[in-house]
């Protein structure tokens, strides 16, 4: 498994491109066909590729809804290499990101065909934000058996928080943004840390993510684009 596409993957499901829902999630937008555009840059700022979300299969019950996000990754030549689907819910003001979206395609394709058991908890997002607030952790575990021997592969979501606001920029516009940090275990026949931020803004959603490895020095930055309703 490409190490860097598996941490792109799983970082970015956290912060799904969003736009303020009237009665359910100011950040996440549960409206079929919303639609946004990421490019991806390397560490040395050289693009690597773009990312699409699109939000179909949207049904609604009272004030909950949920929706389904699909995900599709392209190389730098626009041919489509990478892509998933999962569910979002939007509960009591609460967003539950499904804990299985951590799991990258690559992962699951590389154990196609494997019996696979999987369980977590959900990334959670609430509408009010304030700097200083603390956000609940999340975990996926996923134990495969490889040729009768049991292998366990495991991401948690710690230490996340609501650091400060700032103003960014990108290809899409001007946004003021709340920056929320966290820290990313993986656990995978050794333990590795990766610190990231979001920059997310209300009534749009993620507008940058940055990735970091454990000397503070950046990995990965993903900016949108474009974006559409």
């Amino acid at each position: 498994m490409n190490l860097k596409i598996a941490l792109l993957f799983c970082l970015i499901i956290i912060s799904i491109p969003t736009t303020a829902q009237e009665g359910c999630s100011k950040y996440y937008n549960l409206q079929e066909g919303a639609d946004f555009q990421y490019d991806n840059y390397g560490k040395n700022g050289n693009k690597e590729g773009s990312i699409h979300y699109k939000v179909h299969n949207v049904s609604h019950r009272d004030k909950d809804t949920e929706a389904w996000m699909k995900i599709t990754y392209k190389d730098t030549k626009g041919k489509e290499y990478l892509s998933s689907d999962y569910n979002i819910n939007c509960i009591d003001n609460v967003v539950e990101i499904d804990y299985e979206s951590m799991i990258s395609s690559e992962t699951l394709k590389q154990y196609k065909g494997k019996k696979m058991d999987i369980s977590g908890s959900d990334i959670v997002l609430p509408n009010d934000l304030s700097i200083g607030q603390k956000l609940e952790d999340a975990s996926v575990t996923m134990t495969m058996d490889v040729g009768g021997t049991k292998m366990n592969f495991q991401i948690d979501l710690i230490n996340r928080s609501v650091e400060k606001k700032d103003a960014t920029t990108t290809p899409a516009g001007s946004f003021d943004c709340y920056v929320i940090y966290g820290e990313r275990v993986t656990k995978k026949m050794m333990q590795q840390t990766f610190p990231s931020r979001l920059w997310l803004a209300e009534g749009i959603g993620m507008i940058k993510q940055e990735t970091y490895d454990k000397g503070g020095n950046l990995m990965n930055r993903m900016v949108l684009t474009d974006y559409s309703n």
